[in-house]
């Protein structure tokens, strides 16, 4: 019946005022935490836009779910408390506010909780500054496989400047992490020169048109350097038509 009433008043009641809108919907969130049957009401309640007083309801707290406390100073403004009460659930605390994603990312690392962290990094690389992640992690992080795939996303995703580079340096001495890199700026270099005199291998035809456009022929370009029209390349792309050598997907950056 409280229920019902306090609905129905902060629904149709014209006559409210918001700040009484805020203080009857507190009053139906603690009714929400104490009673058993009307229970399952309080979280979306508290996850919902809806104003109302969060720390009136925390002093009444009652048995909560580490969730429901979660959101509840999540609404205070303690993200960082809100987060320690339950890291299992941050990301979607977090959603895709750059800011919490961050604060979620320094606290996996605080609590040596690495393959975690880099987990959050590799699920929302295009949402951070790669800047701002290498300032979080520490000097003496190990580098993985989850380490170097982050920042290869993130460099290709973001604009590297001398400053940022010098910086992942810095941070990311392991010969592991250097080895990629240098790997991934090769790759980034690669280029093949078209002049009006070089044929295809397979059916002898030359690249560039008469005209000198070379955009008419499209043509493939295997790790080995060889070039060969597209409808002269194998079609699976894995083996040299001109050598035979065969190339494996990883081949290919």
């Amino acid at each position: 019946v409280l229920e019902a009433y306090l609905s129905k008043k902060i629904e149709k009641d014209s006559q409210c005022s918001e700040e009484e809108r805020i203080e009857l919907r507190t009053q139906l969130a603690i009714l929400y935490m104490k009673t058993p049957q009307l229970r399952g009401k309080l979280l979306p309640l508290l996850k919902s836009n809806a104003k109302i007083d969060a720390e009136k309801v925390m002093d009444e707290a009652v048995n909560l779910e580490p969730v429901e406390r979660m959101a509840l100073l999540g609404r205070m403004g303690r993200h960082r408390d809100a987060l320690l009460e339950c890291l299992d659930r941050g990301e979607e605390y977090c959603g895709d506010d750059k800011g919490l994603l961050l604060l979620l990312v320094s606290l996996l690392l605080e609590l040596s909780r690495t393959s975690e962290a880099l987990a959050v990094l590799n699920r929302h690389y295009l949402q951070l500054d790669p800047s701002r992640v290498l300032d979080l992690l520490p000097d003496d992080m190990p580098v993985d496989v989850a380490a170097i795939r982050y920042l290869r996303s993130a460099c290709v995703s973001t604009p590297v400047t001398a400053e940022d580079t010098v910086m992942a340096g810095e941070k990311m001495m392991g010969s592991v992490f250097l080895d990629e890199y240098s790997e991934w700026q090769k790759e980034r270099s690669r280029y093949v020169v078209m002049s009006e005199e070089k044929a295809c291998p397979v059916c002898n035809r030359r690249f560039v048109a008469s005209d000198g456009d070379v955009s008419s022929k499209p043509f493939v370009v295997y790790p080995n350097n060889v070039c060969v029209h597209i409808q002269c390349a194998d079609p699976s792309l894995g083996v040299c038509p001109v050598t035979g050598v065969k190339f494996s997907q990883s081949t290919y950056k």
